[in-house]
């Protein structure tokens, strides 16, 4: 059990979640990350910046790795192109100590984020009126 009920409640999520819910919460860990990294380059505090944009990476990865390529899609080949962008631009914004490629793999990602945040809603709006159809019928 963790000391930190914050860290706890965290972790009761993410146990409990399916994984369309994972991916949500991916994309908003990076998203928090990519914010935070930009924070620290404008404060100058490179660890930190460089800790979060590590952090941005390994999640983009995640989220790589775990696209299904054994059906070639084309949802799937865009996503993976994406990725890689962001991963490029991550990378970019950590090397040369610059905001732009941060700002783009940030709003990348809130757009990528947003999608799957409706996909989710609208699976979970499904849902709920299934089961308000099946107590109905």
């Amino acid at each position: 059990m963790l000391s930190n009920p914050y860290e706890q409640a965290r972790w009761d999520a993410v146990l409990g979640a399916d994984p369309l819910e994972l991916v949500v919460m991916l994309y908003r860990g990076a998203i928090d990350s990519v914010r935070a990294a930009r924070r620290h380059l404008d404060a100058g505090d490179i660890v930190s910046r460089s800790r979060e944009i590590s952090r941005a990476m390994e999640i983009i990865v995640e989220l790589s790795t775990t696209l299904d390529r054994s059906h070639q899609s084309e949802l799937t080949g865009r996503l993976a192109a994406l990725y890689v962008f962001i991963f490029d631009r991550l990378r970019e914004g950590n090397a040369q100590q610059t905001d732009g490629p941060l700002a783009e793999a940030q709003n990348v990602l809130e757009v990528l984020a947003a999608a799957w945040a409706e996909c989710e809603g609208a699976r979970q709006s499904a849902s709920e009126g299934a089961s308000v159809f099946s107590r109905c019928a």
